[in-house]
């Protein structure tokens, strides 16, 4: 955690964040361990925008193979949902929700957490951002 931050809450809350979340690590490294179906949370003011995609790695250093992640915040989250009809998979029919990264996530998952990896954004089908080099370039 960054010093300024540490420093704007009272002492006792800070250790208090510290040990739950030290708990918290231990209770879902021990799922992942047992086999437990995990989905991703929410972007909703957890991290700054663009950044949920490290929670990804999170999961790695949890015990979670980097695919299985992935899946995790795809697949079992729309499933774990009730969206599974509609969000998820990529398949004809499906909602297109997918990012693009520059290097291997499954070698490295980290690539996701970085907003600067991200080439191109589809949502709902539409391309938010695309960095890619045109068709004849690639």
């Amino acid at each position: 955690m960054p010093h300024t931050i540490a420093h704007a809450m009272p002492a006792h809350h800070y250790q208090k964040k510290i040990r739950w979340s030290g708990i918290t690590k231990e209770n879902i490294a021990r799922a992942i361990e047992q086999g437990a179906r995990i989905a991703l949370g929410t972007d909703a003011a957890v991290c700054p925008h663009g950044q949920n995609l490290l929670e990804l790695s999170y999961l790695v250093e949890l015990g979670r193979d980097p695919m299985a992640a992935i899946v995790a915040g795809t697949r079992t989250s729309a499933e774990l949902l009730g969206l599974s009809d509609r969000l998820g998979t990529l398949a004809a029919g499906m909602t297109a929700d997918l990012v693009l990264c520059e290097g291997d996530p499954l070698t490295d998952i980290g690539v996701l957490g970085d907003p600067g990896n991200i080439v191109c954004v589809v949502q709902d089908g539409v391309v938010r951002k695309d960095l890619l080099p045109p068709a004849g370039r690639r």
